[in-house]
């Protein structure tokens, strides 16, 4: 087995994202860069080929910026009984409240009636936010607009700690639509939060929701977990030790059974190429680690971003999400499923992201272990992306940089397009069968220092 060490490159601490669109379109272009540049044909094909993928992965990011807001009123939540908003902020809005946590920020008081509104700002003051039971939020905005908006900010970017105080499930559960949460740190504080640290699920009616420069750690359950509907945005987060305890196979951040928006307010904002996007996030070390006493190897997940099922297999009647998923600019490492993973879903276009040392879970018996996995997905597009692969002993012998695969005799990965990618380790015989993987187009199996330089300078 080769030395797990030696490969691994450290994730260098660093500040939440700033909420800039062309930051993620600048850093998807760098790792675009990494991989084109590798291209087989020479120095002169090879820069022209790097320049047209940086290009076109710039484009494709700053086509699906997430939605600006403004707040035109701000509600203060301060969890220090007594001190002065102005001593840290203009002092504008409402006064500042000495809660111990923001569970009753959902029902801050408008002339004696609880209600949040669109345009409203609820601003966390610095410090700690003890929560002893999940966030329920179910007042939301009234369109995709810059003042449609109810949303949840750290004043000081970073500096909103929530914590699992008691043990409960999800940390936030958004059952409404137009809501965005801004520079929160979530800890689900050792799976005491055994669910989500957000998590939006079981409605077409829960929409236009934005994750944005958060923190999202140590949750139970997956970091991010959208599902059945879209207009969804993951931008900027860093979210690690996720998914360990929670038994229903979860990830760092994870879609399952997109479907077309229900109860929308039409707006010109929503005429845009990708209705859920996922963008510049760094989802690393997310580990299923709870005891297959029942069934060995009852892992199978704990990816770094998975887009699950678009297909709608498990939804009786389900009719295939139609629109178009962005995954691009992430970077995903240490995880212990797949790092960009798609699995019985189809019109996804991932560019530019970087995946290596996942598939670390040796409780996962699946034979399926890529760092860039395509499977049982067709119409796709994969372009510009780095996966590199380290394999072991037992099922971590299948560990491989690409995954093109399908169930029973159907073609794998019909009408999927592979540009410009660079993959290193794992199995070669696995592009042997691969329509669409050219590798006059591609650089494949390619020597692991080309991988190291492409990561290193990305990062």
């Amino acid at each position: 087995m080769a030395r797990r060490g030696a490969q691994r490159l450290a994730l260098a601490a660093q500040p939440v994202h700033p909420r800039l669109t062309m930051r993620f379109a600048k850093l998807g272009a760098e790792m675009a860069a990494g991989a084109a540049l590798a291209i087989p044909g020479g120095p002169g094909p090879a820069r022209a080929a790097g320049d047209g993928v940086q290009a076109e992965v710039a484009a494709l990011i700053a086509s699906a910026p997430a939605p600006n807001y403004t707040c035109v009123r701000r509600l203060h939540v301060d969890p220090i009984a007594g001190r002065s908003w102005s001593a840290y902020a203009d002092g504008g809005g409402s006064r500042a409240e000495p809660w111990k946590s923001v569970e009753d920020a959902d029902k801050a008081m408008d002339g004696g009636k609880p209600v949040l509104r669109a345009g409203d700002c609820v601003d966390l003051a610095p410090g700690t936010y003890e929560l002893h039971r999940g966030l329920r939020l179910t007042h939301g905005g009234s369109r995709n607009a810059a003042d449609g908006y109810v949303v949840y900010r750290s004043q000081v970017p970073g500096a909103a700690h929530l914590i699992a105080a008691t043990p409960f499930y999800a940390m936030i559960d958004v059952k409404t639509a137009y809501v965005i949460f801004d520079g929160l740190e979530l800890d689900g504080n050792k799976a005491t939060a055994r669910g989500e640290g957000v998590v939006a699920a079981g409605s077409p009616t829960q929409h236009h929701i934005v994750v944005e420069n958060c923190r999202i750690h140590d949750t139970g359950g997956g970091g991010v977990q959208l599902n059945d509907s879209d207009y969804f945005w993951v931008v900027g987060n860093d979210i690690y030790r996720t998914a360990s305890t929670n038994k229903f196979q979860e990830s760092g951040i994870s879609t399952y059974q997109a479907q077309a928006a229900q109860g929308v307010t039409p707006s010109p904002a929503d005429d845009i190429p990708f209705h859920i996007v996922i963008v510049g996030n760094r989802s690393h070390d997310n580990v299923e680690t709870y005891a297959c006493t029942d069934a060995p190897g009852c892992h199978t997940d704990g990816n770094g971003v998975i887009v699950d099922k678009t297909r709608n297999v498990d939804r009786p009647g389900g009719i295939p999400y139609s629109g178009h998923i962005l995954v691009a600019a992430n970077i995903v490492t240490g995880n212990g499923g797949g790092g960009i993973h798609l699995y019985l879903s189809e019109h996804v276009t991932a560019a530019g992201n970087l995946a290596w040392d996942n598939h670390v879970d040796t409780n996962n018996d699946g034979t399926w272990r890529g760092e860039l996995s395509n499977a049982d997905s067709d119409d796709n597009r994969w372009i510009g992306n780095v996966g590199w692969a380290t394999q072991g002993p037992g099922v971590l012998a299948h560990n491989s940089a690409l995954l093109i695969a399908a169930t029973g005799t159907a073609p794998p990965g019909r009408n999927v397009a592979w540009e410009s990618n660079l993959t290193c380790g794992g199995d070669p015989s696995v592009y042997a069968h691969a329509p669409g993987l050219d590798p006059r187009r591609n650089r494949l199996n390619a020597d692991p220092d080309v991988c190291r330089k492409a990561i290193s300078a990305a990062r």
